[in-house]
């Protein structure tokens, strides 16, 4: 079986992501000044949306080097960066939103996720903004436990007029 790191090495030059990104909703919580992340930048496609909305302090971070070279060749104005452990390359409390499309996925171990989520809260700055934006693998009944226990957590956590 392919290591996922070889496999997003191999077709980052060809990978078109899809995964939606609505940002009328993160215009609206998000201030333009605002320091951002996108955890699992791929090859950039979101931060460079972002630039164009006039977003200007943004910097991604994947673990797949060709994904990034790929980033930087697009859009020389967004700070890309590799990073290999899961450890983010920024102080405590620096930032004020956090991306993370199509990532938890792709985590197959639950200690991976909550590395990462913790990971994302030692950065975030108090009363910063995350963006999760993720899809549910039918056919595994790990992410559907997840999907079943995570929702009616996050259903207490954010205010149902942000759902609609």
């Amino acid at each position: 079986m392919i290591k996922q790191d070889e496999y997003w090495n191999e077709v980052a030059n060809k990978k078109e992501f899809t995964t939606p990104f609505q940002p009328e909703l993160f215009l609206t919580h998000v201030d333009r000044d605002a320091v951002i992340l996108d955890y699992g930048c791929g090859y950039g496609r979101t931060l460079s949306e972002l630039r164009g909305y006039g977003y200007k302090n943004l910097h991604g971070v994947d673990f797949s080097e060709e994904m990034i070279k790929r980033a930087k060749s697009n859009d020389s104005e967004i700070d890309f960066q590799v990073i290999q452990s899961g450890k983010l390359p920024f102080p405590n409390h620096s930032l004020d939103a956090v991306l993370l499309f199509a990532v938890l996925t792709c985590v197959h171990k639950d200690e991976e996720q909550n590395a990462i989520l913790n990971e994302i809260k030692r950065v975030l700055k108090p009363g910063g903004i995350i963006y999760i934006n993720d899809f549910l693998l039918n056919h595994d009944k790990r992410n559907k436990d997840r999907y079943t226990v995570t929702k009616k957590v996050w259903l207490n956590i954010i205010p149902m007029e942000c759902l609609n």
